[in-house]
């Protein structure tokens, strides 16, 4: 376990270092293009700046401002996105809002459709509610209403993201990205249509274009407004990237920002707050910002954010060790994450589960969960959620001394991790850095310029170390390779006695305990136990190289008799095991008989070149069942080659069936096949 853990850290600075690249590439290779949002105010800016404000400080001015643009409006598209304000200032304060009545019919029928879209969005009925948006999208679309389309393509990204159907969500928040640049002044705010494009650059992994996107937001977010959301988003992309202090600071402002927001708003910053501990294993603290986010999000019924609290309260407890507590939220969390379709929470649940078991040394049913947890993220086509259920399959297999499988399942999480090692976002939440500086303006032009030098020769040098890393890298991977393969090869030599070629005591029994009840009623399985007779006597009179060659030719014998799934084993000295399969009930004996024979009627030669027979005594027994309890059968054929020995050797006993001289009861003397002169 320690070595793997060495080798993923390793991986780990390999994948980050790799992507140390000088700040002209960075700025030139980004995916998304700041100019984009730029803090040049236009009327429609204006006035959703002044919306905001008023709405903070006077709700009811606010109000009376939606209902007067509304009423002036005649663009379809104009008067849906007031509309959905205006759903919004109604659902805050637990009042109804169904539209507005108007002239319009064809526009009255579209806002109806708009606002129970919106509802059942509210409701979790994500179906119904994405029907509704792509029914209106196309109206839309039919009428070339600019805006209309952009707020439609908002909402179905903004859907998508909840529903962590991310790689669907990216198609519409892409085209919403294209039509906002196409409008000269759109009237959706960019502070918030861009903030659902960054949490979807985030949610698929692509650091680079989310720090950039929040980079941007943070630079024209209208002064003196609510940030704290864009804080929340960046803390908790600062934690994914390991950055916990910075990620605090984030996310610490945000809550004090939000202090007299809504419940809902508070509830999602304790809930990153406690994502954080919880990343740092401060399990206490994050329990306690988890129950404090599942008391606020309880009040206003948010299922998807209690689904993700109950996830997380799991995780805690197992940290603490408090299995019992962590099963009833994990359950909780797995029934939540099937109610609501949400294929994330639920490979999360899978996977956390999966964890807790590991914990408890349940590796049956760790495996088992992991094992779905793939199977979903491989559906559902989620790099990083198949690379963590491969690293938790490897993980498992190595502690049930699977090293064949642990390896396999790390070099597929080794080559996805590779793949992705290019994703580095170093320099971009670098320059989010001083951009968030520059807007509290809390730190000096020089302290600035130091930093950046700073930061600029950090990144030279970790170019340098990229190379060397890369190197150890393959090295280490080669080594691990090697050492598994030695390892393997060591075990298979061990596992085989090296004079008779038959399986040692160890491996042959472990191999007999794990063959399974036969399928077929009427086939058997056949445990032969033999000891062969006077082998002292041989060793004395001829020497021990003759006691060896008479080993090796009861061996070769008994191999000859086998079947390819049969199995022979040397138990010690000269007594051996055998297993026969798949045998009629009719024709166990005639098997064990064809066994005895071809020992007793073959002869060897000894050392020095002079014919010699040996003979054997046998007990064996059959079984349909498993034979898992091989012990206690062991126990079985022991007594009764004993009592083959008594009858006077070169004789074949069934352990079920022919009687056994015990201590208690004397049984009558079975018949014993002619011993051979």
């Amino acid at each position: 376990m320690t070595h793997s853990v060495f080798i993923t850290l390793l991986l780990f600075i390999s994948f980050y270092s790799h992507g140390q690249v000088s700040t002209q590439d960075r700025h030139q290779d980004s995916p998304f293009n700041s100019s984009n949002l730029d803090s040049n105010t236009t009327p429609n800016t204006d006035w959703n700046a002044l919306y905001l404000s008023t709405l903070t400080h006077s709700p009811s001015r606010a109000l009376n401002m939606l209902q007067t643009r509304y009423t002036s409006s005649t663009i379809y598209g104009d008067k849906l996105y007031l509309s959905s304000l205006l759903y919004q200032y109604m659902s805050h304060r637990d009042q109804p809002f169904y539209g507005i009545a108007s002239n319009d019919r064809e526009y009255q029928a579209i806002e109806e459709t708009f606002i129970s879209a919106l509802m059942k969005d509210g409701q979790g009925q994500y179906d119904e509610a994405q029907q509704g948006f792509l029914s209106l999208l196309a109206k839309m679309q039919s009428r070339s209403d600019l805006t209309g389309r952009a707020l439609l393509k908002y909402q179905l990204c903004r859907s998508l993201n909840e529903q962590a159907k991310y790689h669907q969500a990216n198609y519409y928040c892409s085209a919403l990205q294209s039509d906002l640049h196409d409008i000269a002044d759109p009237v959706l705010p960019k502070f918030g249509t861009y903030r659902v494009i960054a949490n979807n650059h985030h949610f698929r992994s692509d650091y680079q274009a989310a720090l950039s996107t929040y980079l941007a937001l943070i630079n024209v977010f209208p002064q003196g407004h609510d940030i704290s959301g864009i804080y929340n988003d960046v803390g908790n992309l600062l934690k994914e990237l390991r950055q916990y202090d910075k990620s605090a600071q984030y996310l610490e402002q945000a809550l004090e920002l939000r202090a007299d927001a809504s419940d809902l708003m508070k509830a999602q910053v304790h809930h990153s707050l406690a994502d954080l501990y919880l990343s740092q294993g401060q399990s206490n603290r994050a329990i306690s910002h988890f129950k404090q986010a599942k008391a606020l999000l309880s009040t206003s019924s948010h299922n998807y954010g209690i689904a993700l609290t109950n996830l997380g309260l799991g995780k805690a407890y197992t940290q603490t060790n408090n299995y019992d507590l962590a099963r009833d939220y994990l359950v909780e969390s797995l029934s939540d994450s099937n109610a609501l379709n949400n294929d994330v929470i639920r490979i999360n649940a899978y996977l956390a589960i999966s964890d807790m078991f590991e914990e408890r040394k349940l590796t049956q049913e760790a495996l088992n969960y992991a094992q779905q947890a793939l199977e979903l993220a491989e559906q559902v086509t989620r790099h990083k959620y198949i690379a963590k259920a491969l690293l938790q399959l490897s993980d498992i297999h190595q502690a049930l001394i699977d090293y064949q499988q642990a390896f396999y399942f790390y070099q597929r999480y080794s080559s996805i991790q590779m793949e992705a090692r290019d994703i580095d976002n170093r320099l971009a939440f670098e320059a989010l850095d001083l951009t968030h500086a520059k807007y509290e303006q809390q730190l000096e032009s020089s302290f600035l310029a130091n930093q950046t030098r700073i930061d600029r020769f950090q990144i030279e040098k970790m170019e340098h170390q990229r190379l060397m890393y890369n190197i150890l890298i393959i090295l280490l991977l080669c080594t691990a390779s090697f050492t598994i393969l030695v390892n393997k090869t060591v075990r298979a030599k061990a596992a085989v006695d090296a004079m008779t070629k038959a399986y040692g005591r160890t491996e042959i029994i472990r191999r007999i305990k794990r063959v399974k009840r036969s399928k077929d009623a009427n086939r058997q399985h056949v445990l032969v136990l033999l000891d062969l007779d006077r082998f002292k006597k041989i060793n004395d009179e001829h020497g021990h190289p003759t006691g060896d060659r008479a080993l090796v030719h009861i061996s070769q014998q008994i191999r000859k008799h086998l079947m390819n799934d049969e199995l022979f084993g040397r138990l010690g000295g000269e007594e051996f095991l055998i297993m026969l399969t798949n045998t009629k009930p009719v024709d166990v004996r005639e098997r064990v008989e064809e066994l005895h024979y071809a020992i007793s009627s073959t002869v060897f030669l000894t050392e020095s070149k002079k014919p010699l027979n040996v003979t054997a005594s046998f007990a064996y027994l059959a079984t349909s069942n498993a034979l898992s309890d091989f012990d206690d059968l062991y126990s079985v054929l022991d007594q009764a080659l004993y009592q083959a020995k008594s009858n006077g050797r070169n004789c074949i006993i069934d352990a079920y069936n022919d009687p056994i001289d015990l201590p208690d009861v004397i049984y009558s003397q079975p018949v014993c096949e002619p011993t051979q002169p």
